[in-house]
């Protein structure tokens, strides 16, 4: 039987929902982060991530991709991209947001990976 889930109030056949959405997410935001890690030449361990301020525009440049192209929680985008409490990871998404020079670098990289 197919997974139900309810959207907007309305109930729709064959979405999945919980864990399996989770899970699928998590995955997608994991191949987002590799591939942008990857074509901005840094590591994509989350120790050589890891330190205050290091490889900070980076960062945040791929944690804003991250939240634009999956459906993962803040927490778990700044967890994976060692940034610290969820909060930066909103800050960098705002940044990315309002200021015209970093949304065009946003929108460069997103190219490069195909989205």
């Amino acid at each position: 039987m197919a997974a139900i889930s309810s959207v907007g109030g309305v109930r729709k056949r064959g979405s999945v929902g919980g864990g399996a959405a989770k899970a699928h997410d998590e995955e997608e935001a994991q191949r987002w982060a590799v591939a942008a890690l990857a074509e901005l030449g840094v590591p994509d361990h989350v120790t050589e991530l890891a330190g205050k301020g290091r490889r900070k525009d980076e960062k945040e440049l791929v944690a804003a991709l991250m939240r634009s192209r999956s459906g993962v929680m803040n927490r778990w985008i700044a967890a994976r991209m060692s940034m610290g409490h969820e909060v930066s990871v909103t800050r960098a998404v705002r940044r990315f947001r309002d200021d015209p020079k970093a949304a065009r670098k946003l929108k460069a990289l997103a190219r490069k990976l195909g989205g």
